[in-house]
Parts: structure tokens; C-alpha cells; sequence
């Protein structure tokens, strides 16, 4: 889905990459996975995908979120300059060694093919935040969509007393609905090899709905 071309708001709050091990869990960074101040990443074996963070610019482009539990931000590609978005969460019990990958991942990844409405995915890496620690940092790559969210640009048309472009949104709706359906019969089938289990994304709003 393509927006009107429109300025992108400049970035606030710049953090190096390394802090959003502490910015998304509270927790300590373990000293043996930094250097000068730099996060180091994890070995290629606990990766999957494209990219890994020391690929990217120490601070970010933009921070989109960050709470307790997830943080995640625009960093720009050091050889290419193309900009991705960069998702970073502690997830507690992982008692597996190396750490399972987010069920996430796993359906990025290993189920869903590309689709042309579907938000693409780049890599992952995975640590652990202590070595003793159960908990693990996963650091997810993904394609970044120039055009913002559906909600900025809702909230922009009320601002602007404007209705929604009559041309514009069958295409959104059209576009949303390809990739729930896509997901839909994405699932995995179950061990009769008859049914399958579909993909539901159960999390649908205007904030969640990207433009490219």
C-alpha cells in the first residue's frame, strides 16, 4: 500500500544498539558480549537470516517502542545505508540451550513464504542476557516501510478535515485482506496430514497496518 509521499519526522531519543539489552529487559549486559562499549554478536550459529546488529549504526534512526520487555527502532546498514527495522525482547524461561527462536520467528521464517503485503523478514540473532541466565535477547530484522502506519495517517486526514481518499482505501482493504488470507492457509498441518492449523494474527489495528 502506497501513501502520498510526505516529510519522515526525524528521530528522538538516540540510544547506542548495545543499551537496548538493558532498555528491553532491565538487566544487565553480559561483559563478555561487549567491547569498547559495543554490542559483539552472538555467534553466526545463533543467528538466522541476513543481517546481525554490528552490521548496523550504533544509535538508531528512530525509536518507535520501548518498554520493559521490547524495544525496537529504525538503524541504518553501514555498507549499504538502507534502513531496517530492528526489533529487540527478553523472553524469561528459556531453558533450551541455545534459546528456542520466538514462535515469531519461526513462522517468518520457516512457514510463511514472501508475500508482496506482508511485512518481509531479514534475520535474527538470539543470546542469552547472563550465561547462567534463563532468560534470552532476540534480536529480529525486518523490512522497513517507508510510508509510516495506517493509524499517522488516519490521524493526519481527521487533522486535515479530510475524508480517506475514495481510490485509496478499497486498495488498503484489498491489501489487508490478501494477507490475511495468505496467513490463513499458511498454517502447519497437523500430524493427520488432513487438517491444517491456520496463522491468526489477533492483534489487527491501523497502528499494526504498514505502508510501503
Amino acid at each position: 500500500m502506497s501513501p502520498p509521499k510526505t516529510k519522515e519526522s526525524e528521530g528522538k531519543g538516540r540510544r547506542p544498539l548495545n543499551h537496548m539489552l538493558t532498555i528491553a529487559g532491565r538487566c544487565p549486559v553480559d561483559s563478555s558480549n561487549t567491547r569498547n562499549g559495543n554490542l559483539i554478536a552472538p555467534d553466526i550459529a545463533s543467528s538466522v537470516g541476513e543481517d546481525l546488529s554490528v552490521n548496523y549504526d550504533d544509535h538508531p534512526i528512530q525509536i518507535k517502542h520501548s518498554n520493559d520487555d521490547v524495544f525496537v527502532a529504525t538503524f541504518k546498514h553501514k555498507a549499504t545505508g538502507q534502513i531496517r527495522v530492528i526489533k529487540r525482547s527478553v523472553q524469561a524461561d528459556q531453558q533450551t540451550n541455545p534459546p528456542a527462536f520466538p514462535t515469531e520467528v519461526k513462522i517468518l521464517r520457516d512457514i510463511l513464504g514472501e508475500h508482496t503485503n506482508i511485512v518481509r523478514f531479514v534475520g535474527c540473532e538470539r543470546d542469552r542476557v547472563l550465561p547462567s541466565s534463563p532468560q534470552a535477547v532476540f534480536t529480529i530484522f525486518l523490512e522497513y516501510c517507508t510510508g509510516g502506519d495506517l493509524n499517522a495517517w488516519l490521524n493526519l486526514w481527521h487533522e486535515m478535515a479530510c475524508a480517506t481518499p475514495e481510490t485509496w482505501s478499497p486498495h488498503a482493504f484489498r491489501s489487508l485482506i490478501e494477507a490475511l488470507v495468505f496467513l490463513h492457509k499458511s498454517g502447519l498441518y497437523n500430524s493427520d496430514l488432513q487438517s491444517r492449523e491456520a496463522i491468526l494474527h489477533r492483534d489487527i489495528k491501523s497502528s499494526n497496518t504498514l505502508l510501503r
